[in-house]
């Protein structure tokens, strides 16, 4: 069985040994195609801290260690020999359980898995897991899997919709379908077209359009539902309701059109009212008008007719009502006083 892919598996974690605390010390001893041989072997190949193969083999208190399971700050001494003992040492890849082939130094492990088909990546599309110890990361595959992956089983792969040809994520397919404007449905009434067999299909946005104008089973009001006909009938029934009911509907739109008569009727007897009411006050401007006249500075001037009786008999003048704006006035003269 391949082994399982986990969250934070790289290169560093497949070729070296890695403590609780998270860091990398020496080389995985179970990688060798050729375990150690001998006490004698291990003791110049192997670290004495952490029991992997030297990595940067040195000399510290008198053991052989690798550089990095050194304490920092301390002067250590390289041992160059073991160096290139340890790097000539043949390997095989550290994902050969998952069928990986390779083989070659020690040195050259981590460049081969750069490369390696079987290293696991994560998907380009970022897709998660839906299930398992990843569920909700993103989903890593096996890089020879990747394209794959991509072309028929990641679900934020983009698909072209066979319908509006749109581009709509895998993952979105379904419910796209769903709402697609020019996805083939069924007539809700379940017509059919004549001559042929089973219910019509037609796209989606066209079903309204259909149900309006065009199905002969869809339920509509008689054409003399306005003149007071309350019958309602599937549209290919129109033709027979208005030979049958012809006489009734006769009726109806012949006292439809004597109501309006009488309505019409009413509203010119309103209109000639306005009308009177508009003359009478046209009347009473121009009586204004005819009394006053308008000066350049915008002064009305007051005619008054035999002005000289009315001094000479101290009788009190009033003008006709006028109107500023809206509001009605009227001039005064006094003689007497």
């Amino acid at each position: 069985m391949a082994e399982k892919l986990t969250d934070s598996e790289g290169r560093e974690d497949l070729v070296y040994i890695k403590t609780e605390d998270g860091s990398y010390r020496g080389w995985r001893v179970d990688l060798l195609i050729d375990p150690l041989s001998n006490k004698m072997e291990e003791k110049f190949l192997l670290c004495s801290t952490c029991k992997g193969m030297l990595r940067d083999a040195c000399l510290y208190e008198g053991f052989l260690r690798c550089g990095v399971c050194i304490p920092e700050g301390v002067a250590w001494q390289p041992v160059i020999m073991n160096r290139e003992i340890v790097s000539d040492k043949m390997i095989s890849c550290p994902l050969k359980k998952r069928g990986c082939e390779w083989s070659d130094t020690v040195s050259t492990a981590l460049q081969h898995l750069e490369e390696c088909e079987f290293f696991p990546v994560l998907c380009p599309l970022g897709c998660v897991c839906l299930e398992g110890e990843r569920k909700g990361k993103v989903l890593k595959l096996e890089k020879r899997r990747i394209a794959e992956h991509q072309r028929d089983s990641c679900p934020l792969r983009e698909l072209l919709c066979e319908f509006c040809v749109n581009k709509v994520k895998a993952c979105e397919m379904n419910p796209h379908l769903e709402i697609c404007e020019h996805f083939p449905v069924l007539c809700p009434n379940g017509c059919v077209i004549e001559g042929e067999e089973g219910t019509r299909q037609l796209k989606r946005r066209d079903v309204p359009v259909h149900l309006s104008n065009e199905c002969p089973l869809q339920k509509v009001e008689c054409p003399y539902w306005v003149y007071g006909c309350r019958e309602e009938m599937e549209r290919k029934d129109i033709d027979l309701h208005e030979r049958e009911f012809i006489h009734i509907h006769y009726r109806l739109s012949m006292t439809d059109m004597k109501q309006k008569q009488i309505q019409t009727s009413k509203d010119n007897k309103l209109l000639e009212d306005k009308l009177d009411k508009a003359n009478t006050k046209i009347e009473i401007l121009e009586k204004i008008l005819y009394s006053y006249t308008l000066l350049p500075t915008g002064q009305l001037e007051w005619k008054i007719k035999g002005v000289k009786e009315k001094i000479e008999n101290k009788e009190d003048t009033y003008s006709d009502p006028f109107y500023v704006g809206l509001y009605k006035c009227q001039g005064y003269i006094k003689w007497n006083c």
